[in-house]
């Protein structure tokens, strides 16, 4: 017996962060709306009761009688717990693993586009994507409200990456792609597994990524240590999103995360400034996430694609990408 599944695991940019004081838990209550973009990494994933005939390291994990084999087109990608998409595997084996028959071999493939590190849930989607992909092949029939129920013991973006990918990936279930809470721009609050919801933006996005990582965690703690200027207001960001109001949304578009990371990162500052000045026709630029990435939005195709070329040339990652769209739902 054997199935395979391919599925592709989509970037998302914050079109708005808000973030409270820390919690007892230690963790910040944030709200915040997040948007799916083009930019994606191709998840295979085949599932065979044939297996190996040396165990794989299961690193300590009580895998049920499974396996699980990870592999990367990047060298430097951990391939064992340390990587979320493994640890999705382990999820859904630990959750579900009982009602499967015959157990087996899950081999999974990324292919990864999505820079690493970068503030676009690369990994978090990656996890999403290896959650719909056991789902569907092993043909538990669960919802997309239950498997973003689960998604959220792993990581707080992960509940947004089930949502939307539900969106944009053809071989998933029928009550998975058509779930009533399937959308492609959605609104955080609480721990950031509070979805709602919201009418997506249709853009062309100019994504640049300088090379050197920042720590979430650490722009987390700073943060509080931060005199926040400003704001976003989140409940007129979404009605100008229904309304079409891009003028609107475009003012509204505000991370406070940026009051540290572009103080205690100069070179994502500097990155900030330069696509200011230079991006033309550009009418947003903003920091995703805790960073490094910094993103533009153009009315124009061909502008984004331009500055694409002019950032890559300056040795940063940088993509062409769209906002992905509910098809009957466009800003």
């Amino acid at each position: 017996m054997e199935k395979t599944i391919m599925l592709f695991s989509y970037a998302k940019i914050n079109l708005s962060i808000d973030v409270g004081d820390v919690m007892p838990s230690g963790m910040h209550p944030v709200d915040m709306v997040m948007q799916q973009i083009s930019l994606r990494d191709e998840i295979s994933i085949r599932f065979t009761d044939e297996m190996p005939p040396e165990p794989i390291n299961s690193f300590g994990a009580n895998l049920k009688g499974f396996e699980i084999y990870l592999r990367t087109n990047l060298r430097y990608l951990p391939n064992n717990r340390y990587n979320l998409a493994w640890r999705a595997a382990e999820l859904m084996i630990d959750e579900y693993g009982d009602r499967v028959n015959p157990k087996g071999l899950i081999e999974i493939f990324i292919k990864k586009r999505i820079p690493v590190a970068a503030g676009m849930a690369g990994g978090s989607g990656n996890a999403a994507a290896i959650m719909h992909g056991l789902n569907a092949m092993w043909e538990l029939g669960l919802s997309l409200e239950e498997l973003c129920e689960q998604g959220a013991k792993l990581g707080s973006d992960i509940p947004f990456c089930l949502m939307a990918q539900s969106k944009s990936n053809k071989d998933l279930p029928e009550n998975i792609r058509y779930s009533n809470i399937a959308s492609t721009c959605a609104r955080a609050r609480g721990t950031g597994t509070e979805l709602s919801k919201v009418r997506p933006l249709k853009s062309n996005i100019l994504v640049v990524t300088p090379r050197l990582s920042v720590s979430t965690r650490t722009v987390f703690t700073g943060i509080d240590e931060c005199t926040i200027s400003d704001r976003p207001n989140n409940d007129k960001l979404c009605r100008a999103l229904r309304y079409g109001d891009k003028n609107t949304v475009y003012s509204e578009m505000i991370n406070v995360l940026e009051e540290f990371t572009l103080k205690e990162y100069p070179e994502v500052a500097e990155l900030k400034r330069y696509m200011i000045e230079t991006c033309e026709g550009a009418r947003k630029v903003l920091m995703s996430g805790s960073g490094p990435t910094v993103f533009a939005i153009f009315d124009s195709e061909s502008q984004a694609k331009k500055y694409a070329t002019v950032f890559k040339e300056k040795s940063c990652f940088a993509f062409w990408a769209r906002t992905m769209i509910d098809r009957k739902s466009v800003v």
